[in-house]
């Protein structure tokens, strides 16, 4: 896992105020949150200066299967930074996806440019922004 992947991933637990042990899911860059909100969060870093990410389809069908077993949404985290990126909620995922260029196994190909203006996607700045991005997968409020 990169230096960002884990800054991340301590960031968003601090804030969640979640435990570790029971929120780290066997994918390394996947986090169930379920004390203070209920969602699962998919993080992807970039090495590239702009930004690029790749998403399998197989981490599609876990995350998937994951929210079925925890019947909680997913969303996508794409970093920059530790603390800055881009949010893609569950609503939207499976549309915007087909959107995506695939590579030859058939994987999605994200580049920020199709990130950037699309009103959907919420670009963050800071991990309280992202937390507040978040705010409609708090406990009690999902749905509402």
């Amino acid at each position: 896992m990169t230096i960002i992947a884990e800054e991340f991933k301590k960031l968003i637990l601090d804030k969640a105020e979640e435990n570790e042990s029971e929120s780290i899911v066997k994918w390394r860059n996947i986090i169930l949150l379920n004390k203070k909100f209920e969602c699962i969060i998919c993080f992807r870093t970039t090495i590239l200066s702009e930004g690029f990410w790749g998403i399998q389809s197989s981490l599609i069908s876990t995350l998937k299967r994951i929210q079925q077993d925890n019947k909680c949404p997913y969303v996508f985290v794409f970093l920059l930074t530790s603390d800055t990126g881009y949010l893609l909620k569950d609503s939207i995922t499976d549309n915007f996806l087909k959107q995506c260029s695939q590579g030859k196994n058939g994987d999605n190909k994200i580049h920020e440019k199709e990130l950037r203006g699309n009103n959907d996607i919420f670009k963050f700045r800071t991990i309280d922004e992202l937390m507040d991005c978040l705010g409609p997968y708090k406990k009690g409020d999902i749905g509402d």
